[in-house]
């Protein structure tokens, strides 16, 4: 990596390694967990407001669980705009 050398610090090849994974490797790794968060996103609303399925709130029952449900998956949604 040219940076380090050009301001002249001294890095061991294992320093310099480690230098170079966390620039290089970590923002790839950020950029991947985003996208796949994202995805996420998109598959729960989709399954749970939008597809009638099991997961959709409008097919919960009326017990404890089934309000418990409405309301938590609800909650979430507001959360993420």
């Amino acid at each position: 990596m040219a940076l380090p050398r050009a301001l002249h610090f001294d890095l061991s090849a294992p320093e310099s390694a480690f230098v170079e994974a966390v620039i290089l490797v970590g923002p790839l790794l950020a950029m991947a967990l985003q996208w796949t968060m994202a995805g996420s996103l998109v598959f729960g609303l989709y399954h749970h407001f939008v597809a009638m399925g099991r997961d959709h709130v409008g097919a919960q029952g009326a017990g404890m669980w089934g309000g418990t449900f409405v309301i938590t998956e609800c909650s979430d949604r507001r959360r993420t705009r």
